[in-house]
């Protein structure tokens, strides 16, 4: 009987792992870096591109972001990083507003630092074309974004949904803002999703409106 009751908590507690390990609901997690307690209100925010990664989880292979639905992603990392600081009253600094000579060579050199700078570090390496944007506005901030997707083996079909799912693939993001006279993190946040979604499921939506979720409201001036 012993035995029985034994197996039986076993099997229980197993099956509430696995449940666990299955839910798709998105987990907020906490910042490295203190967010500001306020930003100034002359900030204009330059969104850069978001940095993706998408690779195998068992050999951390990098997959290409074509065959994984990048450029939709991308889109809807942009269009929802806008949405969210026009929201709260900034400013989107558009780049064509701004000296493209200037501009988009910084951009271009930052942009393989925002696995970094979307976790709240800045390399110093990185410091010199936050130089260079600050040159054309002292209030300008860049918000950077980076999406890392492990890809996880095997999977299972969802029929209410027609999405493919595995247990073991996950999803992070991370967004930060960073003055570009200072350097500076304004705000900082990461969100975790344990399984492989798509940029129009309700779970990815969920995930972009909680990483936004503490960004500060522009205090007016």
């Amino acid at each position: 009987m012993f035995i029985t009751k034994r197996y039986w908590l076993i099997l229980a507690l197993a099956v509430i792992g696995f449940f666990c390990a299955c839910t798709t609901a998105p987990i907020t997690t906490a910042p490295s870096v203190r967010p500001a307690t306020e930003i100034h209100p002359d900030t204009r925010i330059l969104i850069l591109q978001p940095l993706l990664r998408f690779e195998e989880i068992r050999t951390e292979a990098v997959l290409p972001e074509s065959e994984n639905q990048g450029p939709a992603f991308k889109d809807r990392l942009l269009s929802w990083a806008k949405k969210e600081v026009e929201t709260r009253a900034y400013k989107v600094a558009e780049p064509e507003s701004l000296d493209t000579a200037i501009l988009d060579p910084a951009c271009d050199q930052l942009n393989p630092f925002s696995n970094k700078l979307a976790r709240g570090i800045v390399p110093e390496e990185a410091k010199s074309f936050l130089n260079s944007i600050a040159s054309l506005d002292e209030n300008l901030a860049i918000l950077a974004q980076y999406l890392r997707v492990k890809v996880g083996p095997g999977g299972f079909w969802n029929q209410y949904t027609g999405e493919i799912h595995s247990t073991m693939s996950t999803m992070l993001l991370d967004v930060a803002l960073i003055s570009c006279r200072d350097g500076r993190v304004l705000w900082t946040n990461e969100v975790l999703l344990r399984n492989l979604v798509y940029p129009d499921n309700k779970e990815f939506l969920e995930s972009l409106r909680l990483a936004y979720k503490t960004l500060l409201r522009k205090k007016e001036g």
